[in-house]
This record gives C-alpha cells, sequence and structure tokens, in this order.
C-alpha cells in the first residue's frame, strides 16, 4: 500500500487489532502528519502512536470545532517543520562549504563566507547554489585523491 505524494495529511483509525498488525507503508518521520483517531487511550495504542510520531491523536467521540481545529494546528505546524527542515538544509550545506574553504584554502569563517558571496553574485546565483557547487567540486577531489 503506498500513499499519494501529494496527501498533505493522513487521518487513521488506531484500534488494538491495528497497532498488533504490520503496518509497512508507514514508516517514521511521515512525509506527512498523522493524526490518530482512538476510541480509547490504551497505553500500547499511545506508546505505538508515540513511536511512529503523530501529530495530534483524537479521542471519539469528538466535536466538528475539535476536528477542524485540530487539522489547522497540524497544517499549520507542517508548514513550520518545513521551513525549518528547509533553512537547517542550507545552512548546513553552507557550513559545509565554509568548512572546505577554510580548511584548503587557508582562511577564516567569514573570509570563507564572503568568498562564496562573491561568487554567488559573480554568477548570479544563491549562496546555496554556489555552496552545492563547493561541496560537489570538493567531493570529485576527495575522489581523485583516493584513486
Amino acid at each position: 500500500m503506498s500513499i499519494a505524494d501529494d496527501c498533505q495529511l493522513l487521518m487513521l483509525a488506531a484500534t488494538p487489532q491495528w497497532v498488533r498488525a504490520p503496518q509497512p507503508w508507514l514508516r517514521s518521520p511521515q512525509p506527512m502528519p498523522l493524526i490518530a483517531i482512538v476510541t480509547y487511550e490504551s497505553p500500547t495504542i499511545l506508546d505505538y502512536l508515540l513511536e511512529i510520531e503523530v501529530a495530534q491523536v483524537l479521542a471519539t467521540p469528538f466535536r466538528t470545532s475539535g476536528l477542524l481545529s485540530s487539522l489547522m494546528l497540524v497544517l499549520q505546524g507542517q508548514k513550520i517543520r518545513q521551513r525549518l527542515e528547509t533553512k537547517n538544509k542550507r545552512l548546513r550545506t553552507e557550513y559545509l562549504a565554509k568548512a572546505y574553504l577554510m580548511q584548503h584554502g587557508q582562511m577564516t569563517e567569514q573570509q570563507a563566507h564572503k568568498t562564496l558571496q562573491q561568487m554567488a553574485m559573480q554568477r548570479q546565483q544563491t549562496l546555496l547554489q554556489v555552496a552545492e557547487t563547493v561541496i560537489r567540486a570538493s567531493e570529485q577531489l576527495n575522489r581523485a585523491d583516493k584513486a
């Protein structure tokens, strides 16, 4: 069973039978937020829901207003998480490029950052694009050195 790539949210009924059955399609971390609907809060079910990192647990019966507010909170949280993951990837990539320049170019972090900025301006690219280019070049040089 596969989940569509364009799915923004997954709601699932977490029953004791469901928890005991293998769920190979369910992996952690999820590409989309999960909302679990439970009939009662058993420790076994809650432990499993923590393991698969659900974003929200709703106990039945629930009101429509409770469902709508949960949906809004989960989707907003997902947007924030995606923004932070993108920023983290960008910062990590820029740091690796600066570290390479610092190590092989005998420069400080500020000088390495300024070098990346100048390269980006000259090439009319973003700092991230230039950092990715520096990292790819360093990986190719490392492979060539090992060969």
